[in-house]
């Protein structure tokens, strides 16, 4: 599948219907689309590992299953782990993971509510391109999660010239430099959890995002990812294409 997101031009390769609430159009939709469709073949690029989060939970695995369709190995972190809280089991798991991950970029997708679209050699390609000289994007969105005045304000600032709606740091989608990405959740784990929302890893993602000005950008563009848990409207066009 080939999907444009008409607002912002940009043709994802994970879209992901995020939030906790059931109404999701643009979500529903795509996945419909997607699973109506006979599977084609992805291209897994040599330099790059996929990975998700999932402990067994009957509510998790979607993400794996759109991959798995189109032939797409996904590293599972955090298998059998009984109890879990994002803030405190999300990045140990993702860090053990990236200790072991020997490709030079590692995609992570959270397992429950994201979907693979597009292709992983595109990513690649835009990764380069769009955001050259970066080393870890995540994808961006137009809710600020925790509602922390201090993030609203300095990623409001940090967006810049982008005056579309996707200026927020979301943690459930990203893609960057594996060497970085360890060095980062390495700091991630350093971090204390927001009083805001105290069980949500977005929260260290965000009060760590000013340590990196240079080096973690966000997917302003939805060059990467669509985080389209609230929004709604004919936003996406489905277009041919090979992944």
């Amino acid at each position: 599948m080939n999907l444009q997101v008409k607002e912002t031009g940009g043709h994802p390769v994970i879209v992901h219907g995020h939030g906790n609430h059931d109404l999701k159009p643009i979500f529903d939709k795509v996945r419909q689309s997607l699973l109506s469709e006979p599977p084609i073949k992805c291209t897994v690029p040599d330099d790059l590992t996929l990975i998700t989060c999932n402990n067994g939970h009957p509510s998790l695995g979607l993400f794996e299953d759109t991959a798995s369709r189109v032939g797409v190995p996904v590293e599972v972190c955090g298998s059998g782990r009984r109890s879990w809280v994002n803030a405190v089991d999300k990045p140990v798991v993702i860090l053990k993971a990236l200790s072991r991950i020997e490709t030079e970029f590692t995609l992570y997708a959270d397992s429950r509510d994201c979907l693979l679209v597009g292709s992983l050699v595109g990513a690649l390609e835009t990764f380069e391109s769009s955001f050259s000289g970066r080393e870890l994007v995540f994808g961006a969105d137009i809710v600020n999660w925790p509602p922390v005045r201090e993030f609203q304000k300095y990623e409001k600032d940090l967006a810049g010239n982008h005056t579309g709606r996707y200026r927020f740091l979301n943690g459930g989608c990203w893609l960057g430099r594996t060497s970085f990405c360890r060095r980062f959740f390495e700091k991630v784990l350093e971090v204390e959890p927001v009083p805001e929302a105290p069980d949500s890893e977005q929260g260290l993602l965000k009060r760590l995002l000013p340590d990196y000005p240079q080096e973690v950008a966000l997917d302003y563009g939805t060059e990467l990812f669509f985080n389209c848990g609230y929004v709604a409207g004919d936003m996406v066009a489905f277009e041919e294409g090979s992944a």
